[in-house]
Parts: C-alpha cells; sequence; structure tokens
C-alpha cells in the first residue's frame, strides 16, 4: 500500500514508516553513554599551542584643533608570535 502525502516523498511505504517508527522508538529507549575525559593513568601529553597576529596600517591622519598633524614616520606594521607549550602528565 502506497502512502502519499504533500509533505512525504511519493516513494514512500506504510512498512517504511513502520520501520522508522519501530527504530526510532527503540532508539529513544537506549541508555546514553556518559561524556567524560579519562585519560589513562601514567599518560604524559605534551601539547603546543602556537598564536600569530599582523597587523597593518595603510593609512593615518590625525587632526587637532581642525589642522592636520603630521606625525613622524614610524613603523606602521605590528606582528606577535607567541608560543607555549604544555606538559601534562596523568596521575
Amino acid at each position: 500500500m502506497k502512502l502519499t502525502s504533500p509533505w512525504l516523498p511519493s516513494a514512500m511505504t506504510l512498512s517504511s514508516l513502520f520501520l522508522a517508527g519501530s527504530v526510532a522508538g527503540s532508539l529513544a529507549g537506549a541508555p546514553v553513554d556518559e561524556v567524560a575525559f579519562k585519560p589513562s593513568e601514567g599518560l604524559a601529553l605534551t601539547r603546543t599551542f602556537t598564536t600569530a597576529h599582523e597587523m597593518v596600517l595603510d593609512d593615518m591622519s590625525i587632526t587637532m584643533n581642525g589642522q592636520p598633524l603630521t606625525s613622524p614616520e614610524r613603523d606602521k606594521n605590528k606582528s606577535m608570535n607567541a608560543t607555549m607549550v604544555v606538559d601534562d602528565e596523568f596521575a
């Protein structure tokens, strides 16, 4: 028997609806595993975190009391690099 509805695909049959319903019903009662971080005792890890930033100033104008202010030429590019190493040993 074919089940037709504007919100169901035309190939959907009544038996496939029952199958989908039974699978969904059995999964609804399934136990859920605990989400936890449980490393093995004595496990040692080294993790390295690196970040890098670069800022570039292409153009800048300063006005003071309605008059343009000239600023001395200086390095308009700034950059920063940082690395953090973390050693973990789990007891």
